[in-house]
């Protein structure tokens, strides 16, 4: 009796489990139907090759129509980028997508702010609906309407759908690119700033300056642009473009900022120079603008002006001095009552430079000079000076030699001026635009004595 009890309650137990299991499993299936996709995608329309027409129907419609073989823009108001409308056709013409069972009022669907037709004649329609965005962020929901299907189709496909006509609009203002540009000088109101590309240093002594720019203007000295920060400008370069023409042969620049503005950014390529003019503020975040020397008025988004606000501190590179360990030959570190001189040996093969640092004969292991080069490397300015300072007997200095294993020699000194109880002055070649913390040098050089041999 008591065995046949505990079979039964055993019996009673699995069946309730396989029930829970069952009921987890189709609530599973339910809740992720939607990634019940095939292994491959597939094509969303068919016989595009015959399309002769293509409508986009959102806040505002577009309509492209096809000429012998190129798309045309209707009722463009102005040139047309054709690499973007290329870029959008080849996109929809080639549209593949993986079938997914959801239904469309869960995946906005049901009501789409987007829907593009494609027409081949009065009779043949295609048109593919577009929902939202899938929880990986990756896809859109889409619907083929006449077929009744829905697809996951990724996102970058879909982001090709132009949503106004002026999105496929030549909207640049200026002919200089980002891949031309060899100069640029902004000026902002309050400074004026110089950056360029030539370099007033060795090969050697700027393979540390990664972005490659320089900064010329406001300060006496030539410092590297923040490697961060120039690749915002550099980008912005090409974003630069118009939201809309507000009047050509424009006479009354006054009334929109543009006669006597204080905000201006200059480009200069190796045939060409280009200042484009920001004047007041306009409705909508946008800003009046226009190329000097011509009378066509445009508006510009605020955000695109957003790289070319920066003041001049921000762009600079922050530390004090740093080059490529591969070509330091001696680094000495000088105070008024001792000198700590690292010798670097360089070997190069055909793969790969190999390096033996001393410290007073004595070898220092690669890893604790490591170490080291990244304190001294990392000294970083973080005020800028506000008048002229007169050169006096430096505490510190730092010395670099560098250069012998590509034949180039070449030295630098860094000298710290001291300006107040708290502060060095940074020289370099005799001029200090910068200074920095006494108790962050003073840290940084007992740390490192601390980590050589005795």
């Amino acid at each position: 009796m008591k065995r046949s009890r505990i079979i039964t309650i055993v019996i009673l137990i699995i069946v309730l489990l396989s029930g829970l299991l069952m009921y987890v499993v189709n609530q599973t299936n339910q809740e992720t139907g939607e990634e019940e996709t095939q292994n491959s995608a597939e094509p969303i329309f068919e016989n595009t090759e015959a399309v002769k027409e293509i409508n986009v129907n959102a806040n505002q419609k577009v309509r492209l129509t096809k000429d012998d073989e190129e798309w045309r823009v209707e009722d463009a108001s102005r040139k047309v980028d054709q690499e973007r409308v290329e870029q959008f056709t080849y996109a929809l013409m080639n549209i593949s997508g993986q079938p997914v069972n959801v239904s469309k009022e869960d995946v906005g669907l049901a009501f789409p702010k987007v829907t593009v037709v494609l027409v081949t004649d009065e009779e043949n329609k295609q048109r593919m609906s577009v929902g939202q965005l899938h929880s990986s962020e990756e896809y859109y929901y889409v619907e083929h309407i006449e077929d009744k299907e829905i697809y996951l189709v990724e996102r970058t496909v879909i982001e090709t759908i132009p949503l106004s006509t002026v999105s496929l609009l030549d909207n640049k203002i200026l002919s200089i690119s980002s891949e031309d540009v060899e100069k640029i000088n902004i000026d902002n109101g309050t400074e004026k700033i110089e950056l360029s590309k030539e370099s007033p240093y060795s090969e050697d002594e700027a393979l540390a300056h990664i972005s490659g720019w320089y900064i010329n203007a406001p300060y006496e000295g030539v410092y590297s642009v923040a490697f961060s920060k120039m690749s915002e400008v550099i980008y912005g370069i090409d974003m630069l473009q118009q939201t809309e023409t507000i009047e050509e042969n424009a006479t009354d620049l006054e009334s929109y900022g543009l006669s006597n503005s204080d905000f201006s950014i200059t480009l200069t390529s190796d045939d060409a120079e280009e200042t484009l003019v920001i004047g007041n503020p306009a409705k909508d975040q946008q800003y009046y603008a226009m190329v000097e020397g011509e009378d066509t008025v445009y508006t510009i988004e605020t955000a695109a002006l957003d790289p070319f606000s920066y003041q001049a501190f921000d762009l600079v590179d922050h530390f004090v001095h740093i080059v490529a360990v591969d070509v330091l030959d001696e680094l000495t570190i000088e105070t008024e009552e001792e000198s700590v001189k690292l010798n670097i040996a360089h070997e190069k093969n055909e793969e790969e430079i190999t390096s033996s640092i001393t410290y007073e004969g004595e070898k220092v292991a690669l890893e604790t000079f490591q170490k080291i080069y990244k304190l001294i490397a990392g000294l970083s300015f973080d005020e800028e000076l506000t008048e002229q300072v007169e050169k006096s007997e430096s505490e510190v200095t730092l010395h670099y030699k560098l250069g012998s294993i590509n034949g180039n020699d070449s030295e630098t000194t860094v000298e710290l001026v001291p300006i107040s109880d708290e502060r060095y002055a940074v020289f370099k070649q005799d001029v200090a635009d910068f200074s920095i913390s006494k108790d962050e040098v003073h840290q940084m050089i007992e740390t490192v004595k601390e980590m050589l041999p005795n």
